[in-house]
C-alpha cells in the first residue's frame, strides 16, 4: 500500500518528477513522464534502540538533483507490527 500510494504522489505531482541535468554546462528541467518515474522503497528491519540514529542517516541524503528525483522514502521495520 505504501508503494503505491508513493507512486501515486509522484504521478500527481510534476515537481517530484524533475531533474536538472545539465548540456554544455548549462542545466535544464526535465520532467520525467509519470509512468516511467520510480521511487525505490527500501525495507530494512532496524533494532528499536538505533531508530533514531538510522532516520537521521537516511534524511541527510543529498540530492543529486541531475540524475535524482526528488523523493526519497525508506521504511524500517520494528518488528511484525510496527513500521516507520
Amino acid at each position: 500500500a505504501l508503494r503505491t500510494a508513493l507512486g501515486d504522489v509522484l504521478a500527481r505531482h510534476e515537481t517530484l518528477r524533475t531533474r536538472f541535468p545539465e548540456v554544455d554546462g548549462e542545466p535544464y528541467q526535465e520532467i520525467v513522464p509519470a509512468g516511467e518515474a520510480v521511487v525505490d522503497l527500501p525495507e530494512t528491519e532496524v533494532d528499536p534502540a538505533t531508530l533514531e540514529a538510522r532516520i537521521a542517516e537516511v534524511s541527510g541524503y543529498v540530492f543529486d538533483l541531475a540524475v535524482d528525483l526528488p523523493l526519497r522514502a525508506v521504511l524500517f521495520t520494528e518488528g511484525p507490527e510496527s513500521s516507520v
